[in-house]
């Protein structure tokens, strides 16, 4: 490719003319243009074809990469739940106020034991005049639980009703007391001095019941006899009773073979029984239970009186 360019002495020509022009302007008065004109022919100048310039153009291919995209839509499922509002309606109770034990007056004064019964051992005395809170009492209103009032250790004891007098004027026919059961509730005084009899039977006679067992030996301090309990039937209800066979006054005749007849009756859908301890003025030992023949089955009864 040929170009055309402009000789240099045009360059320069135009070059004076623009000086001269400017510095016309700046200092010389103002006088009439006379620019000559020139008539230049075009020079032309052809270059050796060692100094042509070359062109080379360089293509880059970049390979064009068709790819299939392939989007997977997972949908997000919003679960809105659903609140149920259940009302709760909270209703105070009533509360029934717990009526406080009936007092009572000691009369004169008395023994209070460790069980229902004058067989059971001593446990302190009250004096007449005395108040305590009862309770509760045996199933026949013949015995009352009673306690000290006001005191916050308990220490309870069984009382004769006959020994008392209700303050408010009742008796123990007005009063709704519990009824205590001996079985379950005892506070007894424990000793390992002596042990439980041993050799225990029992034989029915109609309506009674002989029991034997084998004497425990007893210094005289310390002998205050057995304590039978007995869950027996009088009068076609089961009733319980205590028996305190030998007390230490007749210590002597606590050797070989003891005995105790026992009223059971028939007529009691229950069936009868008993247990025997031994019993000393520290206590008593553990018990052991009366095999006892039952009224309804003759062959329970054993046919001889044990030997000691």
């Amino acid at each position: 490719m040929i170009r055309h360019h402009r000789p240099r002495g045009s360059h320069a020509l135009l070059a004076i003319t623009s000086l001269l022009l400017f510095t016309g302007v700046s200092c010389a008065p103002a006088l009439p243009t006379l620019i000559p004109t020139l008539d230049v022919p075009p020079v032309v100048a052809t270059l050796p074809p060692s100094l042509t310039p070359s062109f080379t153009s360089t293509f880059t291919v970049t390979p064009t990469s068709t790819e299939t995209t392939t989007f997977t839509i997972t949908p997000t499922v919003t679960i809105t739940p659903t609140f149920t509002l259940t009302s709760t309606i909270t209703r105070t109770p009533t509360l029934t106020p717990t009526p406080a034990p009936p007092m009572v007056s000691i009369l004169v004064h008395a023994a209070c034991n460790f069980g229902p019964g004058d067989a059971y051992l001593y446990k302190y005395g009250i004096n007449a005049t005395a108040w305590m809170e009862v309770i509760g009492q045996i199933q026949d209103d013949s015995w009352l639980l009673i306690d000290e009032p006001y005191i916050p250790k308990k220490n309870p004891c069984w009382i004769r009703t006959g020994q008392v007098r209700f303050n408010d004027g009742g008796d123990v026919t007005t009063h709704n007391l519990p009824v205590v059961d001996p079985d379950k509730i005892l506070w007894f005084s424990t000793t390992r001095l002596y042990r439980p009899p041993q050799g225990v039977t029992s034989i029915r006679v109609g309506s009674k019941v002989n029991v034997y067992w084998n004497a425990v030996r007893m210094t005289e301090d310390d002998f205050y006899g057995y304590l039978i309990e007995a869950w027996v039937c009088q009068g076609g209800q089961q009733v319980f009773r205590t028996y305190n066979p030998y007390p230490y006054e007749t210590v002597r005749q606590n050797v070989g073979l003891q005995s105790m007849q026992i009223p059971d009756e028939p007529g009691c859908s229950e069936p009868s029984h008993a247990r025997i301890y031994t019993q000393e003025k520290h206590g008593v030992t553990g018990y052991v239970n009366i095999p006892w023949p039952d009224y309804r089955d003759p062959t329970a009864t054993p046919n001889r009186i044990p030997t000691p």
